[in-house]
Order: C-alpha cells, then structure tokens, then sequence
C-alpha cells in the first residue's frame, strides 16, 4: 500500500491496497471510527488502513468545512481559495458549513452563492454576523446572487451571535426560496448584546418557512417570530429575555402553536404569579407529549443563609417543591403528556443533597447534577429528555 498526498494537504489518499479478508465487519469498522472522531491523527491514521476503513474516516475529517475571515488578508485570501476551489473528491463530502465572522456584505456575497459547489450540504452555521449592518438592498443583492447557483436542499439553519435589525429583516432573510426546505431553524444570541436579538430561541417545524406579511411588533422578536411562524412550530424552547431593569415577560397564546408537541420554557423565578397562568394556558396545548420548566433565577442572598445542616436544607427543598407541584399542576394531568421535566440554573450543588426528594412519595432519591432534573408522578424517570438536550446542547 501507498500513500501520496491529495488536493487537500491534511488527507492522504490510499493508491494500493493489499487484498486480504476483511477481518471485522464494516458495521464494527463504522463503530470503531466513531469512536475517534474527536482526533484527527487518528482518523487520517484510519483513512490509510485499507480501503474498507476510508469512507468513514473521511466522512469526519472533511464533513464539516469552516470559513472564517481573518485581521490577515493573505490568510483570508487561501482560506477562500481552498472554500471555493474545493477537491472533486471532498466536495460531496461536506454536510456542515460554517461561515464565521463575515462583517462586510460584499464578502457574504462572494461566499454563500459557492455553497452549491457542496452538493450534499445539509447544515449551514452562520455566527457573528452584523446583518444589522446590511441595507435591504444588500440583503436582496444576496438574494439575487443566490439565484444564480441554487443552494443544496439544506434542512438545517443555525444562527449564532446574528443580528438583525429587526424581525422583518430577519423573517425577510429565512424567507428567501433557498431556505425552503429548512426544516430546523435555531438562534443563539449573546444577552449583552443592545441590538434585536432572539435569545435561546429554537424552532423545529415540519411545514415550508414562508415569507410572511409584515405584521405589528408584540415588543419583543421572539414572539413576532412565534406569532408568524407559529402554526407550523412542532419544538420549541423559549428563555424568558433578560431586560435592563427587569425580565421582558409574554404570553404564549397556544392557538399560535396548534401543533406543538415539545416545548421548553425558562422563567426567571418561580415565584412569579404568572408562572402559573401561563401553565395554565399551555395546558390547551393538546398535542403537547413533552414539557420541560426551567427557572433561572433564585434568591442566593436567602440561600446563603443556610446552613449546611440537612434539616434546614430539607425545608428549602421541600418550599420550592411545593412551588414546583403548584406551577406544573395544570399540565400534570394532561392526557397527551408523556414527559414531564424540571430545572433550576445557577443553583449551588450544594443545595442539592442525595434525599432531595425522598419524603415526597412517587419521587426516587437520586444525586442529581448542579442543573438538576426533577421527576414527575408521570414521567417517572429524574433525568432530561434527549430531545430537550438536543435543543440546548
């Protein structure tokens, strides 16, 4: 067997092969690579050891591709050759794009209308970028430019530290025909940030995005989004906006959301009254089958107080879990249910201890993590659903 180098200077290509009888089935081949997709010495190592152990070595050195701009104007300058010249034979290979830090508009022209040059692209990542800064004129020339190369069918668009102008610039952007196959639309933004952001704010739906009409501001993007995009929202995890005096609060009118079947939502304290009447509106949801209540904020002054005898820390478990029973019993008999979560951010693990729930009855004694998860009479299980770390991981 001979190696020799390729387009790409981090791959080796297998030119000879010795034949010989597969000793492992590729399935366990498969398992094996996977294991090492973190490494890539160990998957180029792969990639040599025969032609039954290449394809998925390859498919994790080279399926996701990143592109960021650099200060350096030479190392822009390879990087873009190397994203927009890309080898025959790594193209197809590619499912993830990541373009990053892309300030100016005529750089986002040059580079999104080159993604058709990667046939089996499904997700694209888009982080730190200032479309606040783009005209809508310049918005449209991206559009147009993408016309003249069609995207591949992407169903996966990820937005990171993007911001808009507004909501009408944002749904004007995923309204474009390139992202009508967009089945999953997520936005991360960062809170310190003064201009219009979508905080924590995930959607999954199974219908087209559509371009909609412009519709009136409820004061805050997130629910302009929900209030347009809303009845073909299956998933849905919201975190309650952090404003500079006090939380930006809003209901969730579940008519919007007809076929919602998964939702997440974080307050920022239990203690709220309207915790409670917005649970109570979510309890019309009826094809919701999963629920998560998260709380983000609790009164550490109070907490540290405490002391570390179990007595006194028994107490405050057993306070806010009554709380807990208060806020989640309007959704705790719904028939559809089927996972029933909860969780508190920022608490000390101390406050935590292995009896957390022991005097309660249908709840089992469990050593939680410091983002602890408490089990319901209905779920029966202390821990969070796939589906919901899928969402926030």
């Amino acid at each position: 067997m001979t190696c020799v180098p390729t387009g790409d200077a981090d791959v080796l290509k297998v030119t000879d092969s010795t034949p010989s009888t597969a000793l492992l089935p590729q399935e366990l081949i498969d398992k094996i690579i996977d294991e090492l997709w973190w490494s890539r010495p160990e998957l180029k190592a792969c990639s040599m050891v025969s032609h039954a152990w290449r394809p998925r070595a390859m498919y994790h050195l080279v399926s996701r591709f990143v592109m960021s701009v650099s200060p350096s104007p030479d190392i822009n300058k390879s990087r873009f050759m190397r994203f927009s010249s890309p080898p025959p034979s790594l193209a197809p290979l590619v499912t993830t794009m990541e373009l990053h830090c892309i300030r100016r508009s005529h750089r986002l022209q040059d580079t999104m209308p080159r993604l058709h040059l990667y046939p089996n692209l499904r997700e694209l990542v888009l982080e730190d970028i200032f479309f606040s800064n783009f005209s809508r004129s310049e918005i449209r020339k991206l559009s147009k430019a993408l016309d003249r190369f069609p995207l591949p069918p992407l169903c996966y668009l990820r937005m990171e530290k993007i911001c808009f102008s507004d909501c009408e610039q944002f749904l004007s952007f995923i309204g474009m025909s390139h992202f009508s196959e967009v089945s999953i639309v997520e936005t991360l933004q960062d809170s310190s940030s003064n201009i219009v952001q979508m905080q924590a704010l995930t959607f999954r739906h199974l219908l087209c995005l559509l371009h909609k009409e412009r519709v009136e501001s409820a004061g805050y993007p997130g629910m302009d989004i929900v209030r347009v995009l809303g009845k073909s929202i299956t998933d849905l995890c919201m975190e309650e906006k952090l404003g500079e005096d006090k939380p930006f609060d809003f209901d969730l009118d579940p008519r919007l959301c007809p076929s919602l079947s998964r939702l997440s939502w974080t307050f920022h304290t239990i203690d709220s009254p309207r915790v409670f009447d917005q649970l109570k509106k979510f309890a019309s949801l009826n094809n919701l089958t999963d629920f998560h209540l998260g709380v983000k904020r609790i009164d550490r002054a109070r907490l540290s107080q405490l002391s570390y005898h179990s007595d006194t820390i028994r107490d405050a478990n057993k306070s806010l879990l009554a709380k807990v029973d208060k806020a989640l019993a309007p959704l705790s008999n719904m028939p559809s249910l089927q996972t029933l979560t909860f969780g508190m951010l920022g608490a000390p693990i101390w406050f935590y201890p292995r009896e957390w729930l022991y005097a309660e009855g249908n709840a089992k004694s469990l050593w939680t993590t410091e983002w602890p998860k408490l089990e319901s009479a209905k779920s029966g299980c202390l821990k969070a659903p796939e589906w919901y770390l899928s969402l926030t991981s």
